[in-house]
C-alpha cells in the first residue's frame, strides 16, 4: 500500500518580495529644523526612538508614524491598515523624549533598508 503526504506551506502573513507596482513612492521629507531623530535600539520588531529637540521652540508630533522601505534607490510606503488618533505632544526647547514603536501591525518585513518616518523626520534600520 501505498502512502502519499501532503505538505501545505503557509506564508501566514509573510511577505519575502515586494511588488513596487502597487506601491506609492514616498513623498520627499522635509524635516523641521533644530529637532533631530535618532533609533537608539531595534529589537523584537520594536524600535526605540529618540527624539531632540535643538532649538528655541516648542515642537509638536504625535502618534502617527509611516514605514519605507528603500528600493533600487527609491523610497515606498509599506502598506498597512493602521489607524492612529490624533493627538499632539509637546517637546520643550533643548529636551529629549524616547518611544517605542511597535512593528507587528506590518507583518513579517522582508530583509531591507527601512526608515520610521514621523512628522517628517527619518530614521533608518535594517531587517535582516
Amino acid at each position: 500500500m501505498k502512502k502519499i503526504i501532503f505538505i501545505l506551506l503557509c506564508a501566514c502573513g509573510m511577505r519575502k518580495t515586494w511588488d513596487i507596482k502597487s506601491m506609492n513612492v514616498s513623498k520627499k521629507l522635509q524635516p523641521p529644523t533644530n529637532i533631530s531623530m535618532n533609533l537608539v535600539n531595534q529589537k523584537n520588531n520594536v524600535l526605540t526612538i529618540e527624539f531632540k529637540n535643538n532649538g528655541n521652540e516648542t515642537w509638536v508630533y504625535g502618534e502617527g508614524y509611516l514605514i519605507q522601505v528603500l528600493i533600487n534607490d527609491k523610497w515606498y510606503d509599506v502598506p498597512t491598515k493602521i489607524a492612529f488618533i490624533k493627538v499632539g505632544y509637546n517637546l520643550y526647547p533643548n529636551k529629549t523624549v524616547t518611544k517605542t514603536y511597535d512593528l507587528a501591525f506590518y507583518n513579517s518585513l522582508p530583509t531591507g533598508v527601512y526608515r520610521i518616518v514621523v512628522s517628517d523626520l527619518d530614521a533608518q534600520f535594517i531587517i535582516e
